[in-house]
C-alpha cells in the first residue's frame, strides 16, 4: 500500500489498483483517482513508495509514478504515469 493508494493481487499475478493518483502512482496512464479496483497488469511483485511503484516480472524491473527526486532510478526527474520497463535485469529470486 502506498501513501494514498492501494494495490491487491486478485488472481495468479493479476494486480489491481485504486485510490489517489495525483502523480500517476496507479500506473494507468493518467492522474485520475480511482474509487473502484482497476486492473494494472501481471507482475510477480509490486513495491509501493509514497507516490511511485517498483514492479518485478521475472528478472525485469518496471517503474511508474512520481520521480521528482529521481526515486524511479532512471537518471532523470520525469514522472511516469504508465508502467515503464527499465531494461534492467534483476537477480533471480
Amino acid at each position: 500500500m502506498g501513501r494514498k493508494f492501494f494495490q491487491t493481487l486478485l488472481n495468479a499475478g493479476s494486480w489491481y489498483v485504486c485510490g489517489g493518483n495525483s502523480m500517476g502512482e496507479l500506473g494507468l496512464g493518467d492522474n485520475v483517482n480511482r474509487t473502484e479496483l482497476t486492473p494494472i497488469g501481471s507482475f510477480d511483485s509490486l513495491i509501493p513508495g509514497n507516490y511511485h511503484v517498483l514492479a518485478r516480472q521475472g528478472q525485469q524491473l518496471t517503474v511508474w509514478g512520481a520521480n521528482n527526486m529521481g526515486q524511479l532510478g532512471l537518471n532523470d526527474n520525469i514522472t511516469r504515469h504508465s508502467p515503464y520497463n527499465t531494461g534492467q535485469n534483476l537477480f533471480p529470486m
